[in-house]
């Protein structure tokens, strides 16, 4: 019953990553604890905006986000989910030195 959004229009295809459709930007979403439930029941996650490491520093706290996934790209890359407050990368790869999130999941029986 509950959207997200700024993506009731859906995402543009950009070829290896999407824009909201709407050209605006996803860092204004509010929901009521309620709204949120509704989503998380149909599958919706949140996902934190930690920043990015490179070696020891950190940066872009609050405005890029990547999360490793499990998959290799190459002897040294791995493919992650990034965003920022305007785009949505789900097939991102980045060298495997970098410093990336990693969103622990487990299966849940329905």
């Amino acid at each position: 019953g509950e959207k997200f959004k700024d993506t009731e229009n859906g995402l543009a295809d950009q070829g290896t990553f999407f824009y909201n459709s709407a050209n605006t930007n996803f860092s204004f979403h509010t929901y009521t604890i309620e709204q949120w439930a509704v989503m998380e029941s149909a599958g919706a996650v949140f996902l934190p905006v930690p920043g990015r490491r490179y070696g020891a520093g950190v940066g872009f706290v609050g405005d890029h986000a990547n999360y490793w996934s499990s998959t290799v790209y190459d002897t040294k890359l791995a493919y992650n989910l990034s965003f920022t407050r305007e785009k949505l990368s789900p097939e991102d790869a980045s060298n495997r030195y970098y410093g990336r999130s990693v969103r622990l999941v487990r299966e849940v029986q329905q």
